[in-house]
């Protein structure tokens, strides 16, 4: 396999992320792929040398795996004649692991990402599910769902069989970023009336903004603030205390008309009838 570059590359259905499967001969090195993803290198043969960045450098052996962050200029270079890796191309890890958990990955990590590049060693459950992954990418007539959710399946494995401030600093990059974002959209958009306002609150443009909920929520910033204030609002009308004027100020309306008005274009009827309905439905339980 000396002077010897192969690789095959799936995608994950209904997904963003996708498996990378390589083997690589001594002297030659990996190409450049898009820096927009997130990615998990594992060396499951061989030794590999990775320069990232300017100056910075280590040598990668059998057995290990590095997270590499969006954005990051690196270099890889076979230094065996028979090196196999696997790469795991991703966006988010928040779609598997919740906000619970990420808030444990960082406590456990004293919120400090730890040495950078710092390998981690390949677990037997860990390298089972690599294994299977090569078998997969090998079979030219595989089924695509073969590899439905398997990007679950990877992340889950690893909160399962590392400990948290492993994880935590490993993941950091990625981890305090996407908890600061959702932690400022959840604290501020009940406070405004529109994307635009809660961009200006972000100090970033409108454009940016929806950007990153397009990244977080899947969703545009305008329609993911009215759903979420389409249940709150619902769940507040159905009980009895407090006033519309004081309902309509806890929602950022300046009164209760216009807490009607949204009510109008988006349930088709008012707060007021709204309440009533809720009111109405829970005297008729009690009977």
């Amino acid at each position: 396999m000396k002077d010897s570059y192969k690789e095959i590359v799936r995608s994950v259905p209904n997904s963003d992320c996708a498996f990378k499967y390589i083997e690589l001969g001594r002297g030659v090195s990996l190409p450049s792929w898009d820096k927009e993803k997130n990615l998990l290198l594992f060396v499951l043969e061989g030794k590999l040398k990775l320069s990232i960045g300017e100056g910075s450098f280590r040598f990668l052996q059998k057995g290990s795996f590095i997270l590499l962050s969006k954005g990051e200029a690196f270099k890889g270079t076979g230094m065996q004649p028979d090196s196999r890796l696997v790469i795991f191309l991703f966006n988010r890890v928040d779609t598997v692991w919740t906000s619970t958990k990420i808030k444990k990955l960082l406590d456990a990590s004293d919120k400090k990402a730890g040495k950078p590049h710092e390998p981690l060693l390949i677990v037997r459950p860990l390298e089972m599910f690599l294994k299977l992954i090569v078998l997969y990418t090998e079979e030219k007539d595989i089924d695509k769902s073969f590899y439905a959710n398997k990007e679950s399946e990877l992340l889950s494995l690893l909160y399962a069989f590392y400990s948290a401030e492993e994880l935590g600093r490993m993941f950091y990059p990625l981890l305090h970023t996407n908890l600061d974002f959702k932690s400022f959209v959840e604290a501020n958009y009940l406070k405004v009336e529109s994307a635009s306002e809660l961009a200006d609150l972000a100090g970033c443009s409108l454009v940016t903004l929806n950007r990153k909920f397009k990244e977080y929520f899947q969703d545009t910033a305008y329609q993911w603030i009215i759903k979420n204030k389409m249940v709150l609002i619902l769940k507040r009308l159905q009980t009895p205390s407090g006033s519309l004027s004081e309902i309509a100020k806890e929602f950022g309306f300046y009164s209760g008309s216009e807490l009607n008005r949204f009510c109008q274009r988006q349930f088709g009827t008012s707060a007021l009838k709204l309440r009533k309905q809720a009111i109405g439905k829970k005297s008729v339980r009690k009977m």
